[in-house]
């Protein structure tokens, strides 16, 4: 009896040290930066917060790849996503007549993408399902494929009527259409990863990476980026403990990517809040 009742006080005594770690985590976490707390200057977002977050966006290719090591088949189309999107976003200032004008060479290059799907592992007719989550990422690819697909054809029918002088659909709705194309191809790759890590890069891309990646970085967005720096801080200190310190082994690469992505984080906040 007196080993149960030990047994039992040691069962406690963990729980409780669990309890007190995670609430002053999550204080810790939740603390909400206000606006008094931040100082930055439009030459400080731009000359260092601006490169910091793209660097944290390559981190997070660089972390996902080096923890699924079987997706680095898509690291080219990842890599050549990213092209697409400058020169789409690069349109965003352009006005109409511009805009039409450069749908061949986007109809080009997203064909290429298209090519570079075709061309991967991901054949159906080599497709051997021995889980659901295979299935279930098959599925997810299929959808990717024909979104683009169908992305493509609406691309080249813009600019066909454009030319006959038809109104057919403004570019800045392809544009947007080509954040729903990225977004597919991350939920893609997020549902094909290892599954003790889907939850945790799922969230990461929709509440920090998305918005930073579409909206921060190439509109020079400092105002939405200071309006949702809680936000931000709170979703990329989830990731690093639960990526850390929740039993979930990672190995040495993916652990020094981590490191570094949280670094220069670290060092953004260095700059803002003073």
């Amino acid at each position: 009896m007196g080993f149960f009742y030990t047994s039992l006080a040691l069962v406690l005594l963990q729980f409780r040290m669990r309890f007190i770690f995670f609430f002053f985590l999550l204080t810790s976490f939740s603390y909400a930066y206000e606006r008094k707390d931040i100082h930055l200057s439009e030459y400080e977002y731009t000359r260092y917060i601006q490169p910091q977050l793209i660097s944290i966006s390559q981190d997070y290719k660089n972390l996902f790849l080096a923890l699924n090591p079987e997706l680095k088949v898509f690291k080219s189309f990842y890599d050549n996503l990213g092209k697409v999107q400058k020169l789409i976003q690069e349109l965003e200032y352009k006005n109409k007549k511009t805009l039409y004008s450069k749908l061949p060479a986007l109809r080009k290059e997203l064909y290429s993408l298209l090519k570079e799907l075709d061309h991967s592992h991901f054949d159906p007719k080599k497709q051997h399902f021995s889980t659901v989550a295979q299935f279930k990422s098959y599925k997810y690819f299929s959808a990717l494929r024909q979104y683009l697909f169908k992305y493509i054809s609406d691309m080249q029918d813009a600019y066909i009527l454009h030319k006959l002088d038809a109104n057919y659909k403004s570019p800045l709705v392809l544009i947007d259409h080509f954040y729903e194309l990225e977004n597919r191809f991350h939920h893609f790759l997020i549902y094909s990863s290892d599954i003790r890590f889907q939850t945790d890069f799922f969230n990461f891309w929709n509440s920090f990476l998305k918005p930073i990646q579409q909206r921060v970085i190439p509109l020079k967005d400092q105002d939405l980026f200071l309006r949702h720096l809680n936000d931000y801080n709170l979703t990329l200190n989830f990731l690093n403990v639960d990526l850390t310190k929740r039993n979930k082994e990672i190995n040495k690469s993916a652990a020094t990517i981590l490191s570094t992505l949280h670094r220069r984080w670290v060092n953004i906040l260095k700059v803002t809040l003073r």
